[in-house]
């Protein structure tokens, strides 16, 4: 799957601030113009993850 875009049914984890949450790559990028739907915008995108497969977002949770 590396340098491909998953697809829209795909479950996706992100961990934020140290929280894991899991949803679907489809309500991520359901709106235009937010954070994880930029990210996922191009051919060539790999996300940033750890170990553990989750996408890594530099922020708190609230």
């Amino acid at each position: 799957m590396e340098g491909q875009q998953p697809g829209h049914g795909e479950r996706v984890k992100i961990n934020v601030g140290g929280s894991t949450f899991e949803t679907s790559l489809s309500t991520l990028t359901r709106l235009d113009g937010t954070v994880l739907n930029y990210l996922r915008e191009g051919e060539n995108f790999v996300p940033p993850s750890d170990s553990d497969a989750r996408e890594s977002l530099r922020r708190e949770a609230e």
